[in-house]
């Protein structure tokens, strides 16, 4: 296969990601926190996390009871968070800078590897035994 086509199959398997990705908490009982309705950016990118179904491989945790977890996909996830913000010219490099702001309120603690991040003091909801 050219490379053209496993291009278009990894681009149609994200947009079928992005259609999937309204799940409501009631179509899962079991998470009526990771509904994907969250407001802030680092709760989005929680329950991304928390929810694999949802997640189509964007985001892996690396060290899950760290609470480290890699970008996998960057423009997907932009674009997933760019839907749910209503905002179609959202890019990878803007939703980066808003997590980075996160270093300043202790949501988010610097990794000093790329498109790796970790969750600070100040995130709740991520540690498996505080689910």
């Amino acid at each position: 296969t050219s490379p053209t086509a496993v291009t278009h199959s990894i681009a149609d398997d994200d947009s079928n990601c992005l259609k999937t990705s309204g799940v409501r908490s009631q179509d899962c009982p079991s998470h009526s926190r990771t509904s994907l309705q969250s407001s802030h950016l680092w709760e989005f990118v929680r329950d991304l996390l928390l929810s694999p179904e949802e997640n189509c491989g964007i985001l892996e945790w690396e060290d899950r009871e760290q609470g480290i977890f890699r970008v996998v996909k960057s423009e997907a996830l932009a674009k997933m968070w760019g839907q749910r913000k209503k905002n179609d010219r959202m890019t990878y490099e803007k939703l980066s800078r808003a997590l980075r702001y996160y270093y300043k309120t202790g949501i988010l603690e610097r990794v000093d590897r790329r498109l790796v991040y970790k969750f600070g003091k100040n995130a709740h909801g991520w540690q498996e035994d505080k689910l």
